[in-house]
């Protein structure tokens, strides 16, 4: 019924819960939007992931097959270090590479839920832009954080990274 989705007296009344958090965070603003910035750093973000998950998920398909390859035809012809050496890398490159594809996907996720974050708390954000001032001495990093990105960002961005670089290494 239309009473349960008022705010004010439907079942989650005053309450605005993201998936990731149990805590009570505010009234949730349908009709706020995020700032032109904050959507272009989001948007560039999830091609980014997106695109990265693409590739991690191909490149570990790829170090299966060769995972395959090294186990047929290593064991005939190569000594136990380098057999042992090219079956880890292989196991190593499947690891890094699913972690990517894991973490991009973890990315998105908290990207996709920053409009909700933001207008849970779209009053605080509307004061500091009512200010006059329309700027933010931020990073990139900090504004998409300030607007609905996790706190924990910047670690999920590290370890992202860590595992795409690394396999580029093995």
């Amino acid at each position: 019924m239309l009473s349960d989705l008022n705010p004010e007296s439907g079942p989650l009344a005053g309450r605005c819960k993201s998936s990731a958090s149990t805590r009570n965070i505010g009234n949730s603003r349908i009709n706020y939007e995020l700032p032109g910035t904050v959507v272009s750093l989001r948007d560039g973000w999830q091609w980014t992931c997106q695109s990265g998950a693409v590739v991690s998920g191909l490149l570990a398909a790829v170090a299966g097959q060769f995972l395959g390859l090294v186990r047929s035809v290593a064991a005939d012809n190569a000594s136990f270090e380098t057999q042992s050496f090219l079956l880890t890398m292989c196991y190593a490159a499947i690891l890094f590479n699913i972690s990517a594809t894991i973490g991009s996907f973890i990315i998105m996720d908290n990207l996709g839920e920053m409009g909700f974050r933001a207008s849970c708390k779209a009053t605080e954000l509307d004061e500091v832009s009512d200010m006059g001032l329309g700027t933010f001495m931020t990073s990139q990093d900090g504004l998409l954080i300030k607007f609905g990105a996790s706190p924990e960002w910047k670690w999920m961005l590290y370890h992202w990274e860590y595992n795409v670089g690394t396999r580029f290494y093995i």
